[in-house]
């Protein structure tokens, strides 16, 4: 009971912050994706053969961004002033502080994917929902916030840290081929792309939103990726500083 009321903590204590921080978390979640969804729907022309394509890569660059760049910034935060040695000390096992930093990340996601596929009905994008959506971003998003952990308590210092868990939010987006197929790649490239959870989180959003549920490979990799990250950042990471 003693873990599930830490993580209830963590969740509450990250949440409290977001609500004094919705304009600039909704601009990050919800109006960039947005907007590069419109963008490349509006490139593509009238015929929006890549329509679901563009939106499942929106909807991942929509995760990368809360779950590595604005989750990363809050745990730099917890960090370098001062509330981790508070959890250290209250005490907080590291695994109840991970599982209250993804539940807050996953609440985050929710809101912007919500707003995501409400603007793609809108727009009149015929889309597909299935149930194995929810798993799918569950591994994903523990993959990306795991990265987010581990960066935030490697980080030689605040504004490092923040410069990394930025350049990831949006990088790891544009060198994985989630706006479009990995076989547009360079062959020298591909085998990289293989190595990035964004690649098979946008590979399988866009299997499910177009009605086919053969996403096993992409669900089996997720999950060894997420299974990994998330052994390193309980393992591998500072938990007290030296």
């Amino acid at each position: 009971m003693k873990t599930v009321t830490d993580i209830a903590i963590i969740f509450r204590i990250h949440f409290s912050k977001l609500r004094g921080e919705m304009g600039p978390f909704l601009l990050t979640s919800f109006l960039f994706p947005v907007g590069m969804y419109l963008f490349l729907t509006g490139v593509a022309g009238e015929e929006h053969i890549n329509s679901i394509q563009f939106l499942a890569g929106s909807i991942v660059f929509s995760t990368t961004m809360v779950s590595i760049m604005w989750v990363g910034y809050h745990l730099l935060e917890d960090r370098f002033r001062g509330r981790l040695k508070l959890f250290v000390t209250s005490p907080v096992k590291p695994i109840s502080y991970i599982l209250g930093v993804v539940c807050f990340a996953s609440l985050q996601a929710i809101i912007g994917i919500t707003g995501l596929l409400i603007v793609a009905r809108f727009i009149g994008l015929q889309i597909h929902f299935s149930p194995l959506i929810l798993p799918l971003l569950c591994l994903g998003l523990l993959a990306h916030t795991s990265i987010a952990i581990i960066i935030s308590r490697f980080a030689s210092s605040m504004p490092q840290g923040t410069l990394i868990t930025d350049g990831l939010g949006a990088g790891l987006v544009f060198f994985s081929p989630v706006y479009y197929s990995i076989l547009k790649l360079p062959p020298v490239i591909r085998p990289a792309a293989y190595l990035l959870p964004p690649t098979f989180l946008a590979d399988g959003l866009r299997k499910l939103l177009s009605g086919d549920n053969a996403i096993a490979v992409d669900m089996i990799v997720l999950g060894a990726m997420a299974t990994v990250s998330l052994f390193v950042s309980l393992k591998l990471t500072r938990w007290r500083e030296d």
